[in-house]
């Protein structure tokens, strides 16, 4: 689909807001106002047995709450997907440049 936009063979395609392809391909995202997409939010998740074994977890998660926005996944998938890093280094330079590691 990306490819089809890219060389308009299409004007119009359905993807993750999250994606990195957007802004790489300058594209706009078109408002819901009917709301049939759920809104995408970032959230660990944990089983609750883990948490009982490792409540720890949970603390050292804390501090991401509320720093992955849309904008924050699109780029951090541009750099997985077309930048083609590896998610582990883009997930390292992410945690670092927020100084959580």
């Amino acid at each position: 689909m990306y490819s089809a936009i890219e060389h308009d063979r299409v004007s119009v395609i359905m993807a993750f807001s999250t994606d990195g392809r957007i802004p790489a391909f300058h594209l706009k995202a078109l408002e819901d106002n009917e709301h049939v997409f759920p809104p995408y939010y970032a959230a660990p998740l944990v089983r609750d047995s883990i948490l009982k074994k490792y409540p720890q977890i949970k603390t050292a998660l804390a501090p991401l709450a509320g720093l992955i926005d849309n904008q924050t996944m699109q780029q951090l998938n541009y750099d997985v997907n077309l930048k083609h890093e590896t998610p582990a280094q883009v997930a390292w330079n992410f945690l670092k440049s927020k100084k959580l590691i």
